[in-house]
């Protein structure tokens, strides 16, 4: 994405990596998820970006639509995800209907610092890894998609393993260090992901697995959409 011309942030937020809070590094979400759209808020403000666009993953794709809800000037217009997870959104107990109840209202209300967002959300549901959460985010975000005050501003694909390759950088067997893997896009899914960002008109996204040959569909610059 840097050489396309986009400056890249990575967020080390509380707990992972070599980001610490109260000199815990291995706190757990819960320590500090409801002020994860603070956080983000300030870190932006503290290196000067007036608005993002945010590629997030699994649960982080939550602390986004939370910023959408909190900080709604710091984000752009287009962001994309990757197997989006709402936990406890499968779940029919109070709470679960209550944040699923949020979420719809978040991404309806569409607030943003350059109009309403537009999300890319792309799923693998076919490695045989696939939690409930994830599965129930899944057909939330289709059901959110066929909305009619969705349809510009959602758009679901499913996406393959060579499209995004899951790459183990550090393996461990020890409860106190955690393995790290890392997620390697393939070329049609990158250059696909750039022009979303950029704010091209393009047409779904065809799983790599499933296309006839490469690159067979066209992308349609914005200016001559009208």
């Amino acid at each position: 994405m840097w050489r396309r011309g986009f400056v890249c942030v990575f967020l080390d937020l509380p707990g992972f990596g070599h980001s610490a809070m109260e000199q815990n590094y291995h706190c757990q979400p819960k320590a500090w998820k409801e002020n994860a759209a603070k956080i983000i808020d300030r870190v932006l403000s503290s290196i000067g970006v007036k608005c993002a666009r945010f590629v997030a993953c699994g649960e982080a794709c939550e602390i986004v639509l939370d910023c959408m809800d909190k900080c709604a000037n710091k984000i752009a217009r287009e962001h994309i995800f990757y197997n989006p997870i709402i936990q406890g959104i499968e779940s029919q107990r109070p709470e679960g209907v209550e944040r699923l109840d949020r979420v719809k209202k978040v991404m309806k209300r569409g607030q943003g610092a350059q109009g309403a967002p537009v999300i890319w959300a792309s799923f693998d549901l076919k490695d045989g890894t696939a939690t409930d959460s994830l599965i129930a985010t899944k057909n939330l975000f289709e059901k959110l998609e066929k909305d009619s005050g969705m349809s510009n501003r959602l758009r679901v694909s499913d996406v393959s393993h060579k499209d995004i390759t899951v790459v183990p950088i550090v393996r461990s067997d020890k409860p106190s260090v955690r393995s790290i893997n890392v997620l390697y896009p393939g070329k049609y899914w990158r250059v696909y992901g750039c022009q979303w960002l950029f704010g091209d008109q393009l047409p779904p996204y065809q799983p790599q697995a499933n296309a006839v040959g490469q690159f067979t569909w066209q992308l349609v610059p914005t200016e001559k959409t009208g």
